[in-house]
């Protein structure tokens, strides 16, 4: 049995208004990530946003001492990459896929121009 995944998968996708998720959904991809795969290296330009279906997304910060805390995890009812939105043009934290899984991606341009749209 083949599994159907849908954009809707994620909350924050599936609560956006009717013309929103239309205009978004045709620039979604759908991407499979594997477990230990790093979204984003500490200070890596955020580019795109992704919106986990079935992937869990860890944050992590590095301390002073080189070790690695858990800040905190991501599933399918958000997203990461808002901090774009804010100004942000790098992460300050390490995103490692801590479930793999699927999860849809967006170019960070496309989520910003929506939101400037109101």
């Amino acid at each position: 049995m083949s599994y159907l995944h849908t954009p809707k998968q994620n909350l924050f996708l599936a609560a956006l208004p009717d013309e929103v998720y239309e205009r978004l959904k045709s620039c979604l991809e759908l991407v499979s990530l594997p477990q230990g795969w790093a979204v984003y290296e500490n200070g890596g330009e955020i580019d795109l946003v992704y919106f986990p279906t079935t992937i869990i997304i860890s944050l992590l910060t590095v301390t002073d001492d080189g070790e690695t805390a858990k800040i905190t995890v991501i599933g399918n009812e958000g997203l990461f990459g808002i901090a774009m939105l804010m100004g942000r043009k790098t992460t300050p934290n390490r995103a490692v896929v801590q479930s793999e899984g699927h999860g849809y991606r967006l170019r960070a341009a496309n989520l910003r121009r929506e939101f400037e749209l109101g």
